[in-house]
């Protein structure tokens, strides 16, 4: 028989966590801005709300981010302006919620935003928002 505790799921929990060190932290240059994701696309696609131009744009995640780093609702990112295009931007980096409390702090970010927004949250104040367009007739 082989030895036990190798490869099980508490092993691989195990190797994970010590291996994790604290991240120096990424601030914005020109051209680059804070936003949070609010709707994901698909395909490596998702709406951003940038916070120094308050607008909505398409982030196209970059390629070395693809299959490594999950993005959901809520995650507040780093994304890069194109030039040519201004309705795209290019997410380059995710902060985790440490970072971008850390961030906060150091008054990069709004200081009215919630920084742990769920899905559930951010789903009811686009539900709520009036500017869908849709009226429902009483039955």
């Amino acid at each position: 028989m082989g030895k036990k505790n190798t490869g099980g799921k508490n092993f691989k929990k195990q190797k994970k966590s010590i291996g994790q060190k604290e991240r120096e932290l990424i601030f914005r240059e020109d051209s680059q801005s804070y936003a949070r994701i609010i709707k994901n696309l698909g395909d490596g696609r998702f709406e951003c709300e940038c916070f120094e131009p308050e607008q909505n744009l398409l982030g196209i995640i970059r390629g070395s981010m693809r299959k490594k780093v999950w993005l959901g609702l809520g995650d507040i990112v780093l994304v890069s302006f194109r030039n040519f295009d201004n309705s795209k931007c290019d997410i380059i980096y995710k902060y985790t919620l440490d970072e971008a409390t850390r961030l906060k702090n150091y008054n990069e970010l709004p200081s009215g935003i919630n920084l742990q927004a769920t899905a559930l949250d951010l789903a009811n104040e686009i539900e709520n928002d009036d500017s869908i367009g849709f009226e429902f007739d009483d039955i």
